[in-house]
């Protein structure tokens, strides 16, 4: 999509994006999960779905093919889902077995005293340092959060209920954390570079529903948004020719009225949203892309 959007915008043309239909059914999402932000500086937006009824399973053959294509290893339905969301929109995904969080909660934090090696996916033990950033559950770390989650909460075969997560991730703490591990995951070389913020949300929805046509019932997503009580609310899209005289200062007379008009982005707009999820975020502002290390 990213490649579609840029076309788009350079020839003026309409961007057709995918369509997002979540029928959501099931109980509030803070009487399941929560999602808590205490490194806010290095993870300003964490939000996160829960998916139920599912079965793990082969993934059809158009989604491997695709993947495939795309030098993607096949795992299962769950999994190659968020590795098919990551390459169409360009917004890494995370997918742990909900029944093996402590808690049912999300915790974004640094590590605490003890905390000093973590096993991830690929069965390595890796070495903690104070400005590592964790995903933990209630009690301990299940992911070093946006290059690669661990061995315990991974989804196996007999997982049947996914809480997913999107997030936005402070680049330069991902590059410099990726840096000291070795580890040069899909994730962190996305994070690293930065993604969109306004995307997290869209990219969600779109895992869910795909998760849910592969895997469970389609209205298996649930509903009621929660957000975190610290948390600011989400900035709103840019006005209509906002910067446009800044943009006009730059290009020299009224070349910007030559400008094309930014595509849409699908999930958009600042009407009602109902999903099972928490989105956890920082007030407009704090964007923390631009840092230097």
């Amino acid at each position: 999509m990213g490649l579609a959007r840029e076309v788009a915008a350079l020839y003026d043309l309409p961007l057709k994006q995918p369509t997002i239909k979540l029928e959501e059914t099931g109980d509030a999402i803070d009487s399941l999960a929560a999602v808590t932000i205490l490194d806010p500086e290095n993870c300003p937006r964490y939000t996160a779905r829960m998916i139920v009824d599912l079965t793990v399973k082969p993934s059809p053959f158009w989604l491997r093919r695709r993947l495939l294509a795309a030098g993607v290893r096949a795992i299962n339905n769950l999994v190659d889902v968020t590795n098919y969301v990551m390459l169409e929109l360009g917004q890494p995904l995370h997918a742990f077995d909900y029944d093996q969080l402590r808690g049912g909660r999300i915790v974004v934090r640094r590590p605490q005293p003890g905390e000093e090696t973590f096993v991830t996916l690929d069965g390595q033990n890796r070495q903690l340092t104070p400005d590592t950033l964790l995903i933990c559950d209630a009690e301990v770390p299940v992911a070093i959060g946006g290059i690669m989650g661990g061995l315990a909460s991974e989804v196996t075969p007999t997982t049947r209920r996914v809480l997913l997560e999107s997030a936005y991730f402070n680049p330069p703490s991902i590059r410099r954390t990726a840096k000291r591990l070795g580890l040069q995951s899909e994730s962190a070389y996305r994070f690293e570079r930065g993604v969109d913020p306004e995307g997290v949300l869209v990219a969600l929805d779109r895992a869910a529903q795909l998760m849910a046509e592969l895997g469970g019932r389609p209205d298996s997503a649930g509903s009621d948004r929660c957000l975190s009580p610290a948390a600011g609310q989400p900035s709103g899209p840019l006005a209509a020719g906002a910067g446009q005289s800044g943009i006009g200062d730059r290009l020299g007379g009224g070349r910007s009225g030559q400008l094309p008009a930014a595509p849409a982005v699908a999930g958009g707009g600042n009407g009602p949203r109902r999903f099972y999820g928490a989105d956890s975020l920082l007030p407009p502002g704090s964007h923390p892309g631009d840092r230097s290390d």
